[in-house]
This record gives C-alpha cells, sequence and structure tokens, in this order.
C-alpha cells in the first residue's frame, strides 16, 4: 500500500529475470529494502516468494539481530551439534525460493564476508565441502539505516519523498563497498501517508474476519465506514508505520469483539458483528443475526470446519480406538518372530489366525485414517485460499466428497470387528397394510448392486411333491425361496403370507441388523392410516440348524400383540409428504426420497449407529447388542 515508486523498481529487474536476461552465474536478484519500520518491506517480498514460486512459505527469513557475535558465520555454514549449516541446509532444499536477511546492517562483519561470495558468484562451501548455489534465489536484505531523515523534513509532502542521496551515504557508513556494488537495486520505501494507512487497515480487518475462529463458526465481522477511518486515525504513525495500526486494531476491535462472542457463547454462531461508531463512545459492537449479502464463501468454510470436527469426534469413538489398539496389537505380535532371535514357539494356527485378522482390520482402519487426513488437507487449503482472497468453492466441493467417503469408511470401521460381518438372518413380519411392497422389493432390486443374496422362508408356505422339507405341523415357515420367486409372490394380488425369514449374505449384510425394529410408513395424505413393519434380527449368520428351528424368536407377532406393537415408539418412521425418515423415535431425521432408502442405506445405517455411540445414556453392551440375535447363542447346525 503506497510504496508504487518501490514496487516499480522491484518490478524492473524482476522482467529482467521472466526474459532471462539477468547477469550469468549471479542470484536471479539481490534488493536492499530500505526505509522506516512498518511501510511493508516485508509483505514485499512475502508476495515476491508468492508470485514467482506460487507460495509465502517459499520466504526463507534471518532476523540478522541473531547474528552479530562472531561465530555467527559459522552457524550458517557449518551448522551445531553435528548439523548442516542454517543458510545452506535451507537453500538446498528450496533453491527457488526468497532469501530475506532483514536489519543486514547488525550483521557480523563475517557474516557480511559470506555475503560477497552469495551475491558475486552465487554459490557457498560448507564445512562439510559441501557446495550450495544460488541461481534460483532472490535474496533481499532489509535495512532502517537513514529513516531517521524524515526529523529533519518540513511538512507531509517532503516527509512523504525518500532522498536517495541521503539513503545512499547512510549505506556507504554502514556496508562495505564491495558488498554494495553487488547488490542489483536499492529500493527506498516512503513513510505512509494517513490515507494509506486506512487501505492497510481495510486489508488488515479483512485478514481479522478470516480467522479460524470467526470462519469455524460462520460470524462475520462488518464494519462501516467511519468505524474504519477512526481505527486508521487511531492508528496513524508516522514512526511505526502499519504495526502500530495492527495493535490499534488487535485492542480496539478484536478485543472488544472476542468479549463480546465469549458472553454470548455458542448463541452467536452464524451472526453477524457489526462495528459502528457512537458520539463520545467510540466504537460500538452488536451482533446481527444472519450474514449479508456475499458472503457464501465464508459460510462454506464454516460448514466445512464444522464437518471436520464432526470427522474428529467421530474418528475419537472407543470402537475405533479399540480397532486401531488391535491393529498395533497385531503389528507388534507379526513383527515378533522376525526379530526374535529364538525360533517363534507359537503354533502355526495362531500366527494364521493373526495375519488374517490384521489383513481384516488394518485396511478397514487405513481407510478411514486416510480419509480423516483428507478432510483436515482440504479444510487447511481452504482457509489458506480464503487468506490469500482466493476463491475457495473448489475446495468445499472436495471437502463434501472427502466428508463422505471418511463416513462410509467409518460405516465399516464400526462393524468390522464382527466377524459374521457378511452374513444375517432376519424375520420380517408385516403388522398391518402391505409395507412389504415399500420395504422388501426395493431391498430385492438393489442385490446386484450390492452382491447379496437373499433365502427366503415364507410363513405358511405350502410344500410341492418336490421339496424335501418338514410339514406345517412341524415347521411353519416353508422351503428356501429364491430371491427372484419370492418378487414373484410380493406381486401376486391376493398374497396370503405376512412374515418371512429373511437369510442374506454379501459384503457387510450385517448392516441390515439396524433395521430391526418397528417400522412405520405414513400415508401420502392426512386421511391415510400408516403401515407397519416389523423387523427382527435373529443371528450373526445366514445358516439354520435343525436346533434353531424351534427357537421362540422364530414366532411371529400374534393377533393380540399386532395393536399394542404399532402403537410402539418407530425404530423408522418415514413421512412422504415431508420427505423424511425419523430415526430411533425421532433422535435424528433426515431428509429422504422415499425411493432413495435403499440407495443411501449406508448414511441411514451410519446415523443409526452414530446416534447409539453419542447417547451417554447408551452403555457398549447395548451397543454390541445392535449385531447380536437370539439365535447367536444356539449351535448352528452345517445343515441349513
Amino acid at each position: 500500500m503506497g510504496q508504487a515508486e518501490a514496487i516499480r523498481a522491484v518490478v524492473e529487474v524482476i522482467t529482467l529475470v521472466k526474459a532471462n536476461l539477468q547477469p550469468a552465474g549471479k542470484p536471479l536478484a539481490a534488493f536492499l529494502f530500505i526505509g522506516p519500520t512498518g511501510v511493508g518491506k516485508t509483505e514485499l517480498a512475502k508476495c515476491l516468494a508468492s508470485f514467482l514460486f506460487g507460495s509465502p512459505d517459499r520466504l526463507i527469513r534471518f532476523d540478522m539481530s541473531e547474528y552479530q557475535d562472531p561465530a555467527a558465520a559459522d552457524r550458517l555454514i557449518r551448522g551445531a551439534d553435528r548439523l548442516e549449516g542454517l543458510l545452506t541446509r535451507k537453500i538446498r532444499r528450496e533453491p527457488f525460493s526468497v532469501l530475506l536477511l532483514d536489519e543486514i546492517e547488525k550483521a557480523h562483519r563475517a557474516v557480511l564476508d559470506l555475503l560477497l561470495q552469495v551475491l558475486g558468484e552465487a554459490r557457498l562451501t560448507d564445512a562439510r565441502g559441501k557446495t550450495c548455489f544460488f541461481h534460483n534465489t532472490i535474496v533481499i536484505m532489509t535495512s532502517n539505516l537513514g529513516a531517521s531523515h524524515r526529523d529533519t523534513a518540513i511538512g507531509m509532502s517532503a516527509a512523504r519523498l525518500p532522498d536517495q542521496t541521503f539513503y545512499e551515504k547512510e549505506i556507504a557508513k554502514a556496508l562495505r563497498p564491495e558488498l554494495v556494488n553487488r547488490i542489483d537495486r536499492v529500493v527506498a520505501f516512503h513513510p505512509l501517508s494517513l490515507e494509506e494507512a486506512g487501505q492497510v487497515g481495510a486489508r488488515a480487518v479483512s485478514h481479522v474476519s478470516s480467522r479460524r475462529g470467526l470462519v469455524e463458526t460462520g460470524i462475520t465481522l462488518e464494519l462501516e465506514g467511519r468505524a474504519l477511518s477512526e481505527l486508521a486515525v487511531g492508528g496513524y504513525s508516522d514512526r511505526y508505520g502499519a504495526r502500530a495500526l495492527r495493535r490499534v486494531i488487535e485492542d480496539r476491535l478484536v478485543a472488544p469483539a472476542a468479549r463480546l462472542l465469549s458472553r454470548l457463547g455458542p448463541g452467536a454462531r452464524g451472526g453477524t458483528v457489526a462495528v459502528s461508531t457512537r458520539e463520545d463512545e467510540g466504537l460500538h459492537f452488536a451482533l446481527a443475526p444472519g450474514a449479508p449479502p456475499g458472503r457464501r464463501e465464508i459460510r462454506g468454510i464454516a460448514d466445512l470446519s464444522a464437518r471436520r470436527r464432526d470427522v474428529d469426534r467421530w474418528f475419537g469413538f472407543s470402537a475405533v480406538e479399540d480397532v486401531r489398539e488391535q491393529v498395533q496389537f497385531l503389528v507388534s505380535q507379526l513383527s515378533y518372530r522376525a526379530q526374535a532371535k529364538k525360533k517363534d514357539v507359537r503354533p502355526a494356527r495362531e500366527i494364521e489366525r493373526q495375519q488374517g485378522e490384521h489383513h481384516r482390520l488394518a485396511p478397514v482402519y487405513e481407510r478411514a485414517r486416510s480419509a480423516r487426513a483428507d478432510v483436515h488437507a482440504i479444510e487447511e487449503m481452504a482457509l489458506t485460499a480464503l487468506l490469500e482472497g482466493e476463491r475457495s468453492v473448489e475446495w468445499i466441493a472436495e471437502m463434501k466428497e472427502a466428508y463422505q467417503k471418511f463416513r462410509h469408511a467409518l460405516l465399516h470401521l464400526l462393524v468390522v470387528r464382527e466377524k459374521g460381518r457378511d452374513q444375517i438372518t432376519l424375520l420380517v413380519q408385516e403388522l398391518n397394510g402391505s409395507p412389504f411392497g415399500t420395504w422388501l422389493g426395493p431391498l430385492l432390486s438393489q442385490r446386484k448392486a450390492r452382491g447379496w443374496s437373499f433365502t427366503f422362508h415364507i410363513d405358511g408356505d405350502l410344500r410341492g411333491p418336490e421339496d424335501e422339507w418338514p410339514s406345517v405341523e412341524e415347521r411353519r415357515f416353508g422351503p428356501g425361496r429364491t430371491a427372484e420367486e419370492m418378487e414373484r409372490r410380493l406381486r401376486e394380488p391376493r398374497r396370503r403370507f405376512h412374515a418371512a425369514l429373511v437369510r442374506v449374505e454379501g459384503p457387510y449384510a450385517l448392516l441390515l441388523a439396524t433395521e430391526a425394529g418397528l417400522h412405520r410408513f405414513l400415508g401420502e395424505t392426512a386421511d391415510v392410516k400408516p403401515t407397519h413393519l416389523y423387523v427382527t434380527r435373529l443371528a450373526q449368520r445366514a445358516t439354520l440348524g435343525e436346533k434353531d428351528w424351534p427357537h421362540a424368536a422364530l414366532k411371529p407377532v400374534s393377533v393380540a400383540e399386532l395393536n399394542t406393537l404399532s402403537r410402539a415408539a418407530a425404530h423408522r418412521e418415514y413421512d412422504p409428504i415431508r420427505k423424511e425418515l425419523k430415526l430411533l423415535d425421532k433422535s435424528r431425521i433426515l431428509p429422504l426420497e422415499r425411493e432413495r432408502y435403499w440407495q443411501d442405506f449406508e448414511d441411514i445405517a451410519l446415523e443409526h449407529l452414530l446416534c447409539l455411540e453419542e447417547d451417554d445414556d447408551i452403555d457398549e453392551s447395548a451397543l454390541e447388542a445392535v449385531f447380536t440375535g437370539p439365535l447367536d447363542s444356539s449351535p448352528a447346525s452345517r445343515t441349513s
């Protein structure tokens, strides 16, 4: 802000570099930025690093006030504790960078002698004999020499015009001629005017609005023009430049806003902190609900940060921690065999079991960990883009994809320790109406997409002569039927059965255990009565042995129990008018089109498990019971 002459001088040299017309065998450019403090010398160095090398992190900064002793040169090229030199190591790792040497006049003479070689031949040999090259580096030195000449100037206009001759005399007094001759350009910076200080203040306020605490909570900071002018006037200092203005902004803007937000707590989330001026009161702070137009990116970043916090909270679940500890234990056990000096005495079967367990758990945990890392990285990049004034919309879209990827990985992680995760047996019953067509029919249509196979045993199914199956008196559920036959039966106009055993096999079929309970389907209009379906999880397996069939859990609901059960709290309640799905007696409500129920099943199952994990009143035994059925304690025969 306000340094047009200085920027023009830098641009002229950079143009030579871009055209590849700079002298050979030297750094890309060597500048000496000179002028009072707080006028933008370091800021311009950061801008150069971003423009030429793609990131402000490409700025390598050394404060020369730390290198005033005789051993300073040794630290830069020889290092300490047998490490490489500080300067040579950084340039060797990042040769395409901007090297900033702050307050060069304070450096020891030995350090300046090193700079002669850097600026003259663009090379420096460290104490180990390794040569470090500076051919792709821009060297910038800063100094406050001569800044006191403003005290002798008369009027603001005189103070604004740097005296180049005066600066050159001051430089000649402090630096050796051979060093000055190696500098491409001495760039003079003048003090900031009141108007320029206001421009700096507007930019500083914009940076305050982009701070993490405001962005993550969706809070917008909005200043009226007079409030910004008051900050600029209060923070203007001809001697201290922008640094004085930043201190005023922290004291008079940031601190009062922080006190207001701390007092309001969570109620401030998503609001706008409006800063205005009042006579004899200075700045006035008030919180208004909602955000002004044009702040969609800020709101998007707030949503993005909220998702990252959700990811961190979920990744801290005890079930996730148990898997992590189990994977670490298996790794240590499996590495024991290779590291032990004597022969491993464990049985081969135990080693094989541990290898299989590691192969089952580790990839699932790693997918979730990697997806969480992606979420963190995207949030950081989005915040960086916002702070640098770039569009962050594409990062918000990236976050949605990474967030969904983590959710699916988390769902599998929460059930990966269940050994029968690819099998389940359910009892499905209609309590009233015909909800089989709403729940069971769409499920069957998704079987190929999910890789699931189904076997059905229909209540009261008539046995054919080809069926080797006990009579209805001995076993009320008939022989196994295929999914295709079940679809045909569901299309029959006068279907007589209302209950069926469902045996499912396929990837993560165990997730169907989250469907266990009462399903209520509200009518398309208010005058249509709801229908009810009841799902019972029977076993964490898809086989039924001879000892399982007489079990009481296989007995469908009696007529006397129908009315009582249909009035119970719903496990799932679908409202087609509002297009909402309510989970666990309305503990969580999801927007959902009915026809997308099974396409979005993973999200529904995860929300179900999250409700249970986040409910402090539910203990771990209740969570484990989600996947355990009454037949799991009954040994199943190999014959189904």
